[in-house]
């Protein structure tokens, strides 16, 4: 990207009143930007994009210990693509701050998309994983159980913000 680029992205996050966002860097680093836990702030003058974030912060261990935040920065030539999250309107005044043309079908489409988005109601639980009474895992033959265990394993960190990969120590 060229400060250009980033100058307009920001003008029309500001039109479209779009406060969730991310910069991803050819490594990839991703620069969010979330009203919860991390801020990126762009220096046009530098043309670098800074990010503030909690150190453990994405599922990732620390990356400096004793350290409460992380701060990270990428150059705007390294930033290739950026990702938002926004409402129809949103998504349209993003779209025309941006100065983009869609058609009425394009229009429609992304309309359609957007209220298909619908909550599940009542909720009652994880579509996803179900997790067993010790009963039922009793029943389960050893195969089952070990396909069970591990995605358990997996649902568990998910749950909790942990990467889904194996943390492997080199001594």
């Amino acid at each position: 990207m060229d400060k250009a680029t980033v100058t307009a992205f920001k003008a029309a996050l500001e039109a479209a009143n779009i406060t969730n966002y991310a910069y991803i860097t050819d490594l990839p680093t991703y620069l969010y930007n979330n009203n919860q836990n991390s801020v990126a702030v762009e220096d046009m003058n530098k043309e670098i994009v800074y990010c503030i974030r909690d150190n453990a912060n994405f599922g990732s261990g620390q990356y400096f210990t004793n350290s409460d935040l992380l701060v990270m920065g990428a150059k705007f030539e390294d930033i290739h693509e950026v990702r938002l999250g926004a409402t129809y309107d949103q998504a349209m005044s993003f779209v025309d701050s941006l100065g983009l043309n869609l058609t009425e079908d394009q229009k429609k489409l992304i309309l359609s998309i957007a209220s298909s988005k619908r909550p599940i109601k009542p909720q009652t639980g994880d579509y996803v994983f179900k997790e067993l009474t010790q009963e039922e895992y009793d029943e389960l033959t050893p195969e089952e159980k070990e396909a069970y265990d591990v995605a358990k394993l997996q649902h568990d960190r998910s749950k909790y913000g942990m990467s889904k990969r194996q943390i492997s120590i080199d001594v």
